[in-house]
């Protein structure tokens, strides 16, 4: 086979064309700091590096709803122990009534209570931000209010009175999505906490205060009230139990979604983002093989008809 110097000069330009793009292809890198520039580049980089973004993208949201969840907790866990300490403060000061106490201290101790009674309705009036945390559905106005004769309503409804439903109060919980397929409950619903009928929180406490202003004996208040409310605070700490275990999953998921994103972000860095030195020393690799096609090119195409003359 007879090579021809056309021939020849069509290698040479192949050759010089070839080693342009790489030098052009490690320099697009190098000012992007990216590996990949088209889709052919690595087709299975490609796939690996959509799938790492999505699950970042997945563990953002899921990050963003366990924060959230985490306020609606820490809220929920900070009220119910304010009000396990007043009512254990409520207990000292009826054991202290049914002690030799005359009608003005038990009066005196009934308006102590009335006070801690109305700091219980504050604290089950909490909220996170502009939400409601113990009104169930109900988030935008607070659920525990006074009627006009002093009755205390939860969303409007009188929780003493038996001959409703509550199922459809007790069952509105707010829920948080902090993962896949997972749902946590971040907060009770006011009856949840407070209870239903004569024994309601309230109620028990409304009807203490005024039964020390009427003189009650100092026995029947020990028989009546140092069971019920010694109850409701035993209520009380079961739900703040309850909600110390909600935050311990929280911290958990937290850590869980930290380190997957530190995971998912090092699989995208591998595949996307270049190794500075490395690409620079392949560029100057190329420029070099570059410049010397470059040189033997000009040694082959030099001769010319002239040349061949002589």
């Amino acid at each position: 086979m007879r090579i021809t110097n056309s021939m020849m000069i069509d290698r040479v330009v192949t050759n010089l064309n070839t080693g342009l793009l790489k030098t052009n292809r490690y320099n697009m890198q190098l000012g992007s700091n990216h590996r990949l520039t088209r889709l052919s580049d690595d087709p299975v980089g490609v796939l690996s590096s959509m799938t790492a973004r999505q699950n970042i993208r997945s563990l953002k949201r899921y990050q963003e709803s366990v924060t959230a969840a985490r306020n609606w907790v820490d809220q929920t866990e900070s009220a119910l122990m304010d009000m396990e300490e007043v009512l254990v403060s409520i207990k000292e000061n009826v054991i202290d009534a049914c002690g030799t106490k005359n009608e003005d201290d038990k009066k005196n101790i009934a308006a102590v209570i009335e006070q801690m009674n109305g700091y219980l309705m504050q604290c089950m009036n909490t909220t996170v931000g502009d939400k409601y945390i113990f009104g169930g559905f109900n988030t935008t106005e607070a659920p525990f209010t006074r009627a006009a004769d002093g009755t205390l309503l939860y969303n409007g409804i009188d929780p003493t009175d038996t001959t409703q439903d509550f199922s459809g109060e007790l069952n509105q919980k707010i829920e948080f999505e902090i993962g896949y397929n997972m749902n946590m409950e971040v907060s009770f619903t006011g009856l949840a906490v407070v209870g239903v009928g004569e024994d309601s929180l309230f109620n028990v406490l409304d009807n203490l205060v005024a039964d020390l202003r009427k003189g009650m004996s100092n026995e029947d208040l020990s028989n009546t009230y140092l069971g019920k409310v010694e109850s409701l605070r035993g209520s009380i700490s079961t739900l703040t139990v309850e909600v110390g275990t909600k935050t311990q999953r929280l911290d958990l998921m937290e850590n869980r979604y930290s380190l997957d994103a530190i995971n998912y972000e090092a699989i995208r860095t591998d595949v996307e983002e270049i190794d500075t030195a490395e690409t620079i020393m392949k560029m100057k690799m190329s420029e070099t093989v570059y410049q010397q096609a470059l040189a033997v090119g000009a040694r082959i195409i030099q001769p010319t008809l002239m040349d061949f003359l002589k």
